[in-house]
């Protein structure tokens, strides 16, 4: 990880910083021939370390665990423990209770086939490969991202990952789902367009749609991956209220694709705490 780097210019965009916080960082950081700056994580690290403690600034407040996780010593519970308690968790991450419920979701319906779209830090990631594990089946898991560097996000969290692939990938062998976790490092439209070099001819039973959140986006998704969902499977929508997570696109699914169909699709939509960027099951009944 420590071989990736960043641009300056990326990395500052949302930093209110002074003139010699600038100049320290091109100063560390590394030029290339096109007279770009570029920076490690480790230049990243030390700089917001400093950054932080000069203007009093503490880390954002970490979800609250449940007591099981707190304790437990479960491999991939050990996992995602450390994984919420990176700064960049909250509020972009599902929370412990979501997570649950993709949890459950997946423990009874013994699904062979899942795909995810979008997924940030593995968060999401690990709770649904842990449903998968309550079955003897164990099956397949694709997580579809770019794994883009994570920056800065003012106010909610002071901090960088440069390469969440590698987080990610680390995390998935920790927690003991090599076998079911696949990372696809693509966007998902282009992952789509080339279905049987990984999906192959095989039905999804879970389809969660966490990625691009613009209307055009989670349009895409829905009409590429929603005809490759078996009937009787499902597609789970995160980000379903535009006036509590600012995003339009699940909304604009929900309400154009999967309302007016109701003999396609049952749904529910689900209240979520503490921020109610809500979730919506949709259950596929008939091609």
């Amino acid at each position: 990880m420590q071989n990736k780097k960043v641009k300056l210019s990326r990395f500052t965009r949302d930093l209110d910083l002074s003139d010699a916080e600038v100049k320290s960082l091109i100063d560390a950081s590394i030029k290339d021939e096109q007279r770009e700056h570029w920076l490690t994580q480790e230049d990243i690290d030390t700089f917001l370390e400093n950054y932080r403690v000069k203007r009093n600034i503490t880390s954002n407040k970490c979800y609250m665990l449940p007591d099981y996780m707190d304790l437990s010593n479960v491999r991939w519970l050990v996992t995602l423990k450390k994984l919420y308690q990176m700064p960049v968790a909250n509020p972009a991450s599902l929370s412990p209770a979501q997570g649950e419920l993709l949890k459950a979701i997946l423990a009874n319906i013994s699904a062979k086939t899942v795909v995810e779209i979008g997924c940030f830090i593995g968060i999401s990631t690990l709770w649904l490969a842990a449903g998968m594990a309550c079955s003897n089946l164990r099956g397949r898991l694709f997580a579809i991202d770019t794994y883009v560097p994570k920056f800065p996000w003012p106010p909610f969290h002071y901090s960088c990952i440069v390469d969440p692939k590698s987080v990610i990938a680390d995390s998935v062998e920790r927690a003991g789902f090599s076998d079911i976790i696949h990372l696809i490092e693509s966007d998902s439209k282009r992952a789509a367009s080339n279905f049987d070099s990984w999906l192959g001819h095989d039905e999804i039973d879970l389809l969660f749609i966490d990625g691009d959140h613009s209307i055009d986006g989670c349009r895409a998704d829905f009409e590429l991956y929603a005809p490759r969902v078996a009937v009787g499977g499902y597609i789970i929508f995160h980000d379903i209220f535009p006036k509590h997570c600012a995003h339009e696109g699940p909304r604009f699914v929900l309400d154009n694709f999967i309302i007016n169909t109701p003999e396609e699709y049952q749904f529910i939509e689900v209240i979520t705490a503490p921020a109610n960027f809500g979730i919506a099951i949709v259950k596929k009944i008939k091609v």
